[in-house]
């Protein structure tokens, strides 16, 4: 029940944020700033990414793993927090010093890029706040508290940055300000959860050394080395398309692919708030050994999660003409929509494999199949992108992320016989292609956003019909059957 909860309100905030987001994107960033500087805001975020995770070293899955031993209110958890502090101190000097060595590389390598030349040191204070906030988000996750990360990630950080553009807008600052402005806004959580967990009397910096045996500094140690590989893996899976686009292409591109790629990633927002509640409550039952559990937890988020991934999949690309009369100019991302959207899709098929594996005794399983990842996705982007530009991005993000989804499968399915997929599957799918034919040959209507509801209602309705005749899901059944029951006693 707390799973169902926490998801439910997560959801609402990352719809919400979604909502935000889309707003900001399409219809502002889109039409207000040029798409060079549309892809340098996304160059920046994305290298702070990176170097926030180099400067954790690995400690958000040690806080995920390894937590659990530590929990005791009364103790203050043992002095966890005060250990997670100072780890990431020292991660932050290391960071310091690879940016300094790193510097005259990046100057060279994006040498035509020079907005990012301009305001590349900013990464630093960007990179120290981010990194407080990710960290402390993840202990407040396994505090069992999803919803306050989500808020300040999905719908706090786009209000500011919402504000930012629109006093840019209307000539109250000027793009230097509008930057620095950019910058505060995702910076300014990390102090504000900070506040949060004072009040909750959560944030206690007090150490508690003769806690630490032999064998857990061993285990954090080991999980630390491969939480880190395995989180700049992650990162470089999720910025290496945007890295290499703006090496090898330019800002401009970076900034259509950027816009188009958002689309894809709508696919994914069921799963944030799940995959996040679901990894502390997997982690303690591995630790418990319930395997039966953990079972039912994959099989039922991967079905769940394929059923609504699907219907934003086809509700995309059946309205994929209309997203450009939205977006006039950015005609040439059409099928980098595509192959992004089919790529997350594969990724919510996938369910919680990843979760699973990462907090299991085999999580050092996941840090090398995600070093696989990162070879394939880097190779296949050298490739295509030459030749395709931000297609070929696309194109290599979807094959990178069919390969790694089905070596988690197959490794879960060979270690502990978890098997997932079924006939209903296959009913899903075939919904799935009907539900987009149906609109497929309806010719447009001149006036745009009633062409989207009439497309977007026609397939929400054959899909959801079909998905409940069909007993697809207990679960959404179950939620359709009770929205019915809600509608019948307010009419």
């Amino acid at each position: 029940m707390e799973i169902q909860r926490q998801t439910i309100k997560g959801s609402i905030y990352t719809y919400i944020g979604v909502f935000l987001g889309f707003v900001i994107n399409v219809f502002i960033f889109a039409k207000l700033l040029k798409t060079e500087e549309i892809g340098f805001l996304k160059l920046l975020v994305h290298f702070v990414l990176i170097f926030s995770n180099v400067a954790a070293l690995g400690f958000n899955s040690v806080i995920t793993r390894l937590f659990t031993y530590f929990r005791d209110k009364e103790k203050n958890h043992n002095g966890f927090l005060f250990l997670t502090f100072f780890v990431i101190f020292i991660g932050f000097l290391l960071f310091l010093i690879i940016f300094i060595f790193l510097k005259p590389i990046l100057l060279e390598n994006y040498s035509d890029a020079d907005l990012f030349i301009k305001y590349i040191d900013f990464i630093i204070p960007f990179t120290f706040f981010y990194l407080i906030f990710t960290v402390l988000d993840t202990y407040n996750k396994v505090l069992y508290d999803i919803i306050l990360g989500i808020f300040f990630k999905e719908i706090f950080i786009r209000i500011l940055v919402l504000i930012s553009v629109v006093l840019y807008f209307f000539s109250y600052i000027n793009f230097h300000q509008f930057v620095i402005f950019y910058v505060i806004s995702f910076c300014s959580p990390a102090v504000f959860i900070i506040l949060v967990l004072i009040y909750r009397r959560e944030f206690n910096l007090f150490p508690r050394l003769d806690f630490l045996t032999k064998e857990m500094k061993k285990n954090m140690f080991s999980v630390s080395v491969f939480g880190l590989i395995t989180g700049l893996s992650a990162m470089a899976i999720s910025s290496i398309d945007t890295l290499m686009l703006a090496s090898i292409v330019d800002l401009q591109n970076l900034g259509i692919y950027n816009i188009c790629f958002y689309f894809g990633t709508i696919i994914l927002i069921p799963s944030r708030a799940l995959l996040k509640i679901t990894s502390a409550v997997i982690a303690d039952l591995w630790k418990k050994n319930d395997i039966e559990s953990i079972k039912i937890i994959y099989q039922k988020t991967c079905i769940n999660q394929t059923l609504v991934a699907l219907l934003f999949f086809v509700g995309i690309w059946g309205n994929v003409d209309n997203i450009f009369r939205i977006l006039e100019g950015f005609e040439s991302g059409k099928y980098v929509i595509f192959f992004i959207s089919v790529a997350n899709l594969i990724a919510m098929i996938a369910g919680t494999n990843g979760v699973i594996i990462d907090t299991s005794k085999y999580y050092k399983v996941h840090t090398y199949l995600i070093l696989m990842f990162v070879g394939i996705i880097i190779i296949t982007n050298y490739i295509f992108i030459p030749i395709y530009g931000i297609v070929g991005a696309a194109f290599a993000s979807m094959i990178s992320t069919l390969f790694f989804n089905f070596s988690k499968y197959l490794f879960l399915h060979i270690k502990f016989n978890m098997k997932v997929f079924n006939y209903k599957y296959i009913i899903l799918f075939s919904i799935a292609f009907f539900s987009y034919f149906a609109v497929f040959f309806i010719k447009s209507f001149e006036n745009l956003y009633f062409d989207i509801f009439i497309r977007s209602s026609i397939i929400f309705i054959i899909y959801l019909s079909a998905v409940y005749f069909f007993r697809i899901s207990d679960d959404i059944n179950k939620k359709i059957f009770y929205f019915f029951i809600k509608l019948k006693k307010i009419i």
